[in-house]
């Protein structure tokens, strides 16, 4: 029978604690900060002050379900690199309603946006904007709470 070495043995259990650490110490994609507005996107325009920047948001036209309105940011840090909104509802899956934002002019965004109709008559919804920043990467979100 042969002997296992010292060595051997020692480098066996090295690489074995690689491929562990390895496996447990992958990045994991953070989470963004998410923050509540209490501001009536419906009635004002709205600021965010967020860790990168602060941010304002209106919406432009009339919220009906099944028609098109335009959401505009400003972001005059202009460090604003993506931006997105995602219409949800509590309690109530409403399938993908997610609209991107397009670069807009000197420091602004904007994207055309539909409310879906829900089946069941509800007219609450979330108003969940994703957004993130050039100079960091931090994502952040912000969730406006709208009756329309």
């Amino acid at each position: 029978m042969k002997k296992v070495s010292a060595n051997s043995v020692f480098i066996l259990l090295l690489l074995i604690m690689i491929l562990v650490g390895n496996y447990y110490l992958k990045p994991v994609a953070e989470e963004p900060a998410v923050f509540i507005s209490d501001c009536d996107l419906t009635k004002n325009k709205c600021k965010v002050s967020l860790t990168e920047s602060e941010l304002e948001i209106m919406i432009l036209g009339e919220l009906k379900a099944l028609q098109a309105f335009t959401i505009r940011i400003i972001d005059n840090n202009d460090w604003l690199e993506q931006a997105s909104v995602d219409l949800k509802m509590k309690a109530m899956d409403m399938g993908k309603n997610r609209f991107a934002f397009v670069k807009s002019g000197n420091h602004g965004w904007k994207s055309e946006v539909v409310i879906p109709v829900c089946t069941t008559g509800r007219r609450d919804w979330l108003f969940e904007f994703e957004f993130e920043f050039i100079k960091s990467g931090v994502r952040e979100k912000v969730v406006f709470e709208l009756t329309i």
